[in-house]
Parts: structure tokens; C-alpha cells; sequence
């Protein structure tokens, strides 16, 4: 018995050290294709409203933008993304800082000219509060809670995609409702987002 057990180690061996490499090889494989789909992409012409949404949905950059020294005002494009709204969303979309009374919206986070944005910030939702806000639509059945939402910010320098800073943004003000929405199956809800002020509170250490 001791002999034929003997007989068995090597292969037994054997089996473990090609498990080895192939658990080697294969995390080698997975570690590369997850460096490769973080590694920033180009992309064609300059930050605007219609181009911010695909840079952080893609780690995008624009090797045209405008460079950023780390000394301000440094002008930023926006993009946010909520959970799913309705039928449709949970993906990126530009934010529209719409101001409201009281509240200015600051030259950084609305640049008139798209080659002086030298910043984008994504944000994203990661938290939801109480429900601050009832939309109502068409039907006076179709009555939507708007909740309040927090948000991580991820800060990158527009033209080569380096990370620049992260910070948090909590209880999002702003409880605008949408003008339509189409609303899918199951339960539907809409989530607050920052005003300006908190944008620029949140922002201003990145911009300034």
C-alpha cells in the first residue's frame, strides 16, 4: 500500500502545480483585461455637454483640452449618474445646473467656452434618503416620490484623465421634477440632485 501511494504523489503533484500556474496564468489574464478597461480612452474634440456623459462612463479624456495645473479658476463639465428613474436611465447624462433663488451658478461649473474646461466631475449615486417631493404628471394618479440621493464625485483632468480627488456629496438639494417621465414596470422613483451651491461647495477645492 505504501508503495502504490507512493506512486500516486507525483502525480498528485503534478496536478497541483499545473493548477498553480493555470490559476497564475488565468489571474494574469483577468488583472490585464481589468487594467486595459481602466486605463483612460482618448476622445475626439473637447468637453461639453453632449461629450461628458461617454468620458466617465468610459474613462474618456480629450487630448485637445485644455491643460490643468492645479492652480484655479479651473472650469469643469459635469456628468451624474442616478439609479434607474422610470423606464429608462442609470446611466451618465450631463447635469444641468439649473439655478434657483438665492443661488448663483459660478463661471467654473458653467464654462461658456468649451476649450478652457480643464476638469470633469462624475458623480454618482450612492445613497437615498427620505422622500422630500411628489411629482405630479399628467394623470392625477401618476403621483412619483422624489427621494434625496447622496453621491460620490470622482474629479479627472480633462485632457490626459488622471485622477485629480474624490469627494462625497450628501443630501442633494435640489428636488426639481422632471417635466415628463415614462414610467416602467414595478415601483418608480426619482432621486434630488446637488444645486449649485453644494456643486460648488463640494467642487471648490478642485477649482479654485
Amino acid at each position: 500500500m505504501s508503495q502504490v501511494g507512493g506512486s500516486r504523489e507525483p502525480g498528485r503533484a503534478l496536478v497541483v502545480v499545473l493548477l498553480a500556474v493555470l490559476v497564475v496564468v488565468a489571474g494574469g489574464v483577468g488583472y490585464a483585461a481589468w487594467s486595459w478597461s481602466a486605463k483612460p480612452r482618448p476622445l475626439d474634440g473637447l468637453p461639453d455637454n453632449s461629450t461628458v456623459a461617454e468620458a466617465c462612463a468610459e474613462r474618456g479624456y480629450f487630448p485637445a483640452a485644455a491643460p490643468h495645473d492645479g492652480s484655479g479658476p479651473a472650469p469643469v463639465r459635469i456628468a451624474i449618474r442616478k439609479e434607474k428613474e422610470g423606464a429608462y436611465g442609470g446611466d451618465y447624462e450631463s447635469l444641468l445646473i439649473r439655478p434657483v433663488p438665492g443661488q448663483r451658478v459660478p463661471a467654473t461649473l458653467n464654462p461658456t467656452r468649451n476649450e478652457t474646461a480643464e476638469l470633469i466631475a462624475c458623480l454618482d449615486q450612492t445613497g437615498v434618503g427620505e422622500q422630500v417631493e411628489t411629482c405630479r404628471f399628467d394623470s392625477a394618479s401618476d403621483e412619483i416620490p422624489m427621494y434625496e440621493a447622496t453621491y460620490d464625485v470622482t474629479v479627472y483632468e480633462a485632457r490626459t484623465g488622471e485622477q485629480v480627488g474624490r469627494t462625497a456629496l450628501a443630501d442633494a438639494e435640489q428636488a426639481l421634477c422632471p417635466a415628463m417621465l415614462f414610467v416602467g414596470d414595478g415601483e418608480t422613483k426619482l432621486y434630488t440632485e446637488p444645486s449649485a451651491r453644494q456643486l460648488d461647495d463640494a467642487l471648490s477645492e478642485f477649482t479654485s
